[in-house]
């Protein structure tokens, strides 16, 4: 080959390796985090909610953990709001993060990923006829005789990911992903109108609306089941005890076999449910994380959350490297009834 020739294979290989990895599809995952730990409501107001410890937390700390799991990879790419941020976690600033993530998703075939993580108040309510999960943003209030505000129906969330708008044209991300770590009952509040019906209402044996159901392509992991609270600061765990094991999950130890997992050295959103959730209902015998999705033409289960080191072989594992960092699963601990006398939210930091 002439010097001439040589020089002509080099160039074009190096403009094959510049502009390959443009042409190829590449996939971007976001995470929107909110941890909402102080509450604007006045005490006097019909429905005070109680301030939080450890929302906040949780946040900051499932930050941290996909970023070192390489499921985040641009910093760039996180939204977090918290009690502790600039902006903080208001349903004004909340739906903004949402709808700033939406437009930067440009790509109609794209593999991106949103993550949506919710850590704070939450109830079940039935306003105007419509049931489903609530998210209680930092300036929620809940009025007896009007509309409640600074509140999102979670089903309402779900929608604005689901959405494609005027004509069919706005753009998705082909992954959707909601983790909830927030109460799923209705506190017992006794107050009634004139009419004797309750402001906010149990669900009771109600059936489950629209509001309730799910989108295509959108998976959602629940701290724990309809009707239950989820619990912060148990047995000197300073965050909420879902978030807590999801990280640990996070950090390896859903991928491996002893906990269920393949040992790949990928951690699946499936591993990773089912090792926060086991976990969770071993130290909270009442609190049962939930997992729902509508199916599309791909399992959303498989999506993989994180990268960790391949477990070794049994033949070759050093005898010590099992369970050293498994926390305890002893069931020892009393749950604390939620609401606390007089119902409303509890002040009690234990339950969301």
């Amino acid at each position: 080959m002439t010097s001439r020739n040589y020089s002509f294979v080099v160039h074009w290989a190096i403009i094959v390796a510049l502009v390959l990895p443009i042409c190829q599809a590449h996939a971007v995952n976001y995470a929107i985090l909110i941890g909402v730990n102080q509450y604007d409501n006045p005490k006097e107001s019909e429905y005070p909610l109680g301030d939080l410890k450890y929302a906040g937390a949780d946040m900051e700390l499932l930050r941290k953990t996909l970023i070192e799991a390489r499921f985040i990879t641009d910093e760039r790419n996180v939204y977090l709001l918290t009690s502790e941020t600039a902006k903080k976690p208001t349903r004004e600033n909340i739906l903004e993060a949402v709808d700033e993530v939406l437009k930067r998703i440009t790509k109609k075939d794209n593999e991106d990923t949103v993550l949506f993580a919710f850590a704070g108040h939450g109830v079940q309510v039935d306003e105007n006829g419509k049931v489903g999960d609530v998210l209680c943003c930092s300036d929620a209030k809940f009025n007896k005789d009007k509309d409640h505000e600074g509140i999102i129906f979670r089903s309402d969330l779900e929608k604005l990911f689901a959405d494609r708008g005027p004509n069919n044209l706005r753009v998705l991300p082909k992954n959707k992903i909601f983790i909830l770590d927030a109460c799923r009952n209705n506190p017992a509040w006794e107050e009634k109108t004139d009419s004797g019906s309750r402001s906010i209402r149990s669900l009771g044996n109600q059936p489950e609306t629209d509001a309730q159901m799910s989108y295509p392509g959108i998976i959602r992991l629940a701290s724990c089941s309809p009707r239950q609270v989820s619990r912060e600061g148990t047995n000197n765990i300073k965050n909420g005890i879902f978030t807590h094991f999801l990280v640990e999950g996070l950090r390896g130890e859903a991928d491996k076999k002893v906990n269920g997992g393949n040992g790949n050295g990928e951690i699946a959103l499936d591993e990773l449910f089912f090792y926060a959730r086991k976990k969770t209902s071993d130290l909270i015998v009442n609190q049962i994380p939930t997992k729902s999705e509508i199916e599309v033409d791909y399992p959303l289960s498989s999506v993989v959350m994180g990268k960790c080191n391949p477990e070794v072989s049994p033949e070759r594992a050093p005898q010590s490297s099992q369970g050293s960092n498994t926390p305890s699963t002893q069931r020892s601990v009393s749950p604390q009834r939620p609401g606390g006398s007089g119902g409303g939210f509890s002040n009690r930091t234990t339950t969301r």
